[in-house]
């Protein structure tokens, strides 16, 4: 199939992207803008049902990095996905034959970690497409009910089959009609992310609960902790209690009524102590004890126990992240919260 109709993404046309784009000019023609984990274009058939589709991407990794795309026909959801790029540095393009009905296009923004421990998130980030019938650009909105999830690998998919989709978070914001919550969901992770990067200094918490208000959120789920407790080079204790009620107090000076809701890391399957000598339990029980401290604020934080979601071990594959089953049994948990 010819495709003849050529597009260049635009960032501000993104839903639920939680990072200011950038522009990144590798060379070559391929700029691209280095936008949010799990944001999407929505795209509109103009008049005719679009059958093919080509998106080209600029990958820095290609560690579980799938493109991916869902159609929504009429009342029900087709996801496709593909092999994440063989090689970073030079152009790919993901050849996509699409169902024949009329449809809505989401075309998602791949899963990003970053390598290192403070490292900057990598990824693989489309750049345009070409389709074989005319199409629109959706202007982005939000629902009434727009939750900013903040985390780190678990909560940007795990290591489900196609974490853009099949994440906890993306499988939320599909709607109650396919067991989400009817809500707009914008992601604030990447893999191997800590407390710690965003939140050490007073100001960083000062900048950093700017940033997540100014993605018009009703409520904030914090969903992160695991990483600072597991990783070599993690804080302290203390110093990570300090950085989380201090996160906590910043959002609630910035914003008084804003609902916060904090969900404590997951099991791992071996929870021993850090170098540090601490150990996960003790994170949690600390992100308990933040909470209800402020149990008096008018719009109290709430508090989810993670540890309690998980009692099969094999829904965690590589024994820390939720697979594809597993991160249904957390939609499922987090739903009703």
């Amino acid at each position: 199939m010819a495709a003849s109709n050529a597009y260049t993404l635009d960032p501000t046309k993104l839903f639920e992207n939680g990072k200011t784009p950038v522009l990144v000019s590798p060379g070559g023609g391929n700029d691209y803008y280095n936008v949010g984990n799990g944001a999407y274009w929505r795209i509109t058939e103009d008049a005719s049902p679009v059958r093919y589709m080509e998106v080209d991407y600029w990958p820095t990794t290609t560690s579980n990095v799938r493109p991916a795309v869902r159609c929504k026909i009429g009342a029900t959801v087709r996801d496709l996905w593909f092999a994440p790029p063989t090689a970073t540095g030079a152009l790919y393009t993901a050849r996509i034959l699409l169902p024949k009905n009329a449809k809505t296009i989401e075309l998602y923004v791949p899963q990003q970690s970053a390598a290192a421990v403070g490292g900057a998130p990598t990824g693989s980030y489309p750049i345009r497409i070409r389709t074989d019938q005319p199409v629109s650009f959706a202007t982005p909105s939000l629902l009434a009910r727009h939750v900013v999830l903040y985390g780190d690998s678990i909560a940007s998919g795990g290591i489900g089959a196609s974490p853009a989709q099949f994440g906890y978070g993306p499988m939320l914001r599909r709607g109650a009609a396919l067991d989400g919550i009817d809500a707009s969901l914008t992601q604030v992770s990447h893999g191997y992310r800590l407390l710690t990067d965003d939140c050490n200094t007073s100001g960083k918490r000062t900048t950093f609960a700017a940033l997540l208000l100014a993605l018009s959120p009703t409520e904030i789920w914090l969903a992160i902790g695991s990483n600072d407790q597991a990783v070599l080079g993690g804080p302290t204790l203390a110093n990570f209690t300090t950085y989380y009620e201090g996160l906590l107090d910043e959002i609630h000076a910035q914003s008084a009524s804003m609902l916060i809701k904090c969900i404590s890391p997951i099991r791992r399957s071996t929870e021993g102590a850090n170098t540090n000598g601490e150990t996960m339990a003790q994170f949690r029980s600390a992100i308990s004890t933040a909470v209800t401290a402020r149990s008096g604020w008018s719009v109290p934080p709430t508090y989810t126990d993670g540890l309690a979601m998980f009692a099969d071990l094999t829904l965690l594959p590589d024994n820390v992240h939720p697979g594809t089953a597993g991160n249904v049994v957390m939609r499922d948990a987090l739903k009703v919260i």
